[in-house]
C-alpha cells in the first residue's frame, strides 16, 4: 500500500509540473523536453618539456705533444654537471666540468686542477661538445727546474657515442701553461674519454 501511495505522488508531481509548463506557453504551442546544453571540449594543454640535470664522471688519457719536448702522455679525471633541454638528456647542452689532470714527457712533467664551461649537442646516441676553460693553478718541471701557474687558458672538442649511462668519445685539446720560474709551454693532446652518468634529475 506504502508503495501505491509513493508511486501516486510522483505521478501527481509530474503531472503538475507538465501543466505548470503548458500554461506558461503560447497558445497552440506543445512543451518539448529540453536538452541539456552541448558544451565544447577545453583542449588539454601539454606539458612544456622539463630539462635535465645530468652529473657525468669522466675519465680522459691519451698522448700529448709538446713543442720542443716531443711526445708524451696524459690523464684526466674528473666531474661534469650538464644541463640537457629534454627528459632523456638529448637536445642542447650546456655545462661546467672540473677536473684533475697530470703529463708527462721528455723532461718535462706537470699537475694541474682544471675547470671549464662546455656547450654542445646530444641525441640518444651521440654526444658533440666543445669546453672552453682554465687550468686554476699548475705546477710543472722542466729540465728539472720547477714552475708554477695560474688561471692558464685551455679548450677542447669531443665527439662520441652513447650507450645508456655510459659515451665513448675522441677528444682533441690544447693549452697554453703561463708559468714562473719556468718557460711558458704549448700543450696539445688527443684522447679517448669514458664517461658515465652518475645521476639525472627533471628540472623546472
Amino acid at each position: 500500500m506504502l508503495r501505491a501511495l509513493g508511486l501516486s505522488i510522483v505521478i501527481a508531481s509530474l503531472a503538475a509540473s507538465t501543466e505548470v509548463r503548458a500554461a506558461t506557453l503560447p497558445p497552440g504551442e506543445v512543451a518539448v523536453p529540453s536538452k541539456p546544453e552541448a558544451r565544447a571540449a577545453q583542449p588539454i594543454k601539454a606539458e612544456p618539456p622539463r630539462s635535465t640535470a645530468l652529473l657525468l664522471i669522466a675519465l680522459t688519457g691519451g698522448p700529448v705533444y709538446i713543442p720542443g719536448r716531443g711526445l708524451g702522455g696524459f690523464g684526466r679525471g674528473g666531474a661534469e654537471t650538464l644541463i640537457g633541454t629534454r627528459a632523456d638528456g638529448s637536445g642542447p647542452l650546456y655545462g661546467v666540468s672540473s677536473a684533475w689532470e697530470g703529463y708527462n714527457a721528455p723532461a718535462s712533467h706537470g699537475f694541474s686542477a682544471a675547470v671549464g664551461w662546455i656547450a654542445g649537442f646530444a641525441t640518444p646516441r651521440l654526444l658533440a661538445t666543445v669546453s672552453a676553460g682554465m687550468n686554476v693553478f699548475s705546477f710543472d718541471t722542466l729540465d728539472k727546474a720547477v714552475g708554477a701557474g695560474l688561471f692558464s687558458p685551455r679548450a677542447n672538442a669531443r665527439l662520441g657515442v652513447r650507450a645508456g649511462r655510459y659515451a665513448f668519445a675522441a677528444t682533441a685539446e690544447m693549452q697554453y701553461r703561463w708559468r714562473w720560474g719556468i718557460d711558458d709551454q704549448r700543450i696539445f693532446g688527443l684522447g679517448l674519454s669514458l664517461l658515465y652518468t652518475a645521476d639525472s634529475s627533471a628540472t623546472h
